[in-house]
């Protein structure tokens, strides 16, 4: 994830803002391996550092969330660090099976998740598995993460597009101020508080950069060449050990 994906993201969620037709949204993606990675934090001229670029990030997560739009994420690939907190925030998710992904290895590199991976994992997986994923930075594959309520359904590969759609088409057949009251009222009673994601980023900003994070970071940078889809990239729920090699 870098800063013209999640300007992408803003346009997005803006764009839905003042129209009433929109009933359901499905983000996939075309890569065959990656859902969405993690931040990029390398410094680029003319992109705000990456602890801004989070804010934004943050605000089109929460747009997501709350939105009169229905939100499925259909995932077929690897979705770590902000990729993962932006899948917590859809309404929905479907896995493909063998091929999803998911985590947040952050605290191995000194961090730990920024945009509400600790407030959405807690409230959906409960406090000790919490812990488990986000202490240990592993992956979790779809099976799992549909059985302990990470994501709602484990798929298989081929038949992702077409649940989904199927899902899709028969909400789209309901009025639109009824899908918007459900979410709204659904919302109201289970929701993560914006003010619990913002206490994910305030406790991670003071991490960002310091003796005990900054090598870490840029040694996990090295190894994945940040932005690359290396074995590295590809197994980073283990492979992110090497930092202490």
């Amino acid at each position: 994830m870098n800063w013209p994906m999640i300007q992408d993201l803003q346009t997005l969620t803006t764009s839905l803002y003042n129209q009433s037709h929109t009933k359901v949204v499905i983000l996939q993606s075309a890569n065959p391996s990656f859902f969405i990675a993690q931040l990029s934090l390398l410094e680029h001229d003319g992109w705000p550092a990456p602890t801004e670029q989070t804010k934004t990030f943050i605000n089109a997560a929460h747009d997501i969330s709350t939105l009169p739009v229905i939100f499925i994420a259909s995932i077929a690939g690897r979705a770590r660090g902000a990729g993962n907190e932006l899948v917590l925030q859809c309404d929905l998710r479907y896995a493909a099976r063998g091929r999803t992904f998911l985590g947040n290895f952050e605290t191995a590199i000194g961090l730990i998740p920024g945009a509400g991976g600790i407030a959405y994992l807690a409230s959906l997986i409960g406090r000790a598995k919490a812990f488990e994923y986000v202490l240990s930075g592993r992956d979790i594959d779809a099976d799992t993460a549909e059985r302990i309520g990470w994501v709602n359904h484990a798929v298989d590969s081929y038949d992702l597009d077409g649940i989904v759609g199927a899902f899709a088409e028969r909400l789209a057949l309901f009025p639109v101020q009824a899908l918007a009251a459900a979410k709204k009222r659904i919302n109201e009673v289970s929701l993560v508080p914006p003010e619990q994601v913002w206490a994910d980023y305030n406790a991670w900003v003071p991490l960002v950069g310091k003796p005990f994070s900054a090598p870490l970071a840029s040694k996990e940078m090295a190894l994945s060449m940040n932005e690359s889809f290396g074995e590295y990239q590809l197994y980073e729920g283990d492979e992110v050990l090497r930092v202490y090699e």
